[in-house]
């Protein structure tokens, strides 16, 4: 068993997050893969994640909580939020007195897109709620 280690886990705002695997979706065109077409709207990313959610299918990898990512047989030292990641990584190896480790992580995968909030409506709203209720509630988050 390893005892002098730090571990830590990203977790990031929901809303963001649905938006993000839309944008990724589209771009990598997985259609085939997860039945995403890629001229559909937002909203019906939303009511696909939701009928998947409800049928319980676990390959569809857009409706997986972060709580569940977590569990296990150690929780992470320390949880760093996607939207502030690069202070709370150097946040966290100054507290960790990590010196040998570059703080200014690299941005990989972006994409150019409006904010989150200009996504949605009050139903995509409510269904992002639904399925990422314990990630809101674990990880304070709000819309």
């Amino acid at each position: 068993m390893v005892h002098n280690y730090v571990s830590f886990a990203v977790v990031r705002n929901p809303w963001d997050r649905a938006v993000s695997m839309y944008h990724f979706a589209q771009k990598y065109d997985l259609g085939k893969l997860y039945g995403i077409n890629t001229q559909m709207s937002f909203q019906e990313f939303c009511e696909l994640m939701l009928r998947k959610y409800e049928e319980k299918d676990k390959n569809f990898i857009a409706i997986h909580d972060q709580c569940s990512w977590l569990e296990g047989m150690f929780e992470p030292n320390f949880i760093l939020r996607f939207e502030n990641l690069n202070e709370d990584f150097s946040n966290m190896l100054d507290i960790c007195q990590i010196k040998h480790i570059n703080k200014n992580l690299p941005h990989e995968n972006s994409t150019e897109r409006k904010p989150y909030k200009e996504y949605y409506n009050d139903q995509s709203i409510k269904i992002i709620e639904k399925i990422f209720e314990r990630d809101i509630d674990k990880f304070k988050y709000s819309y």
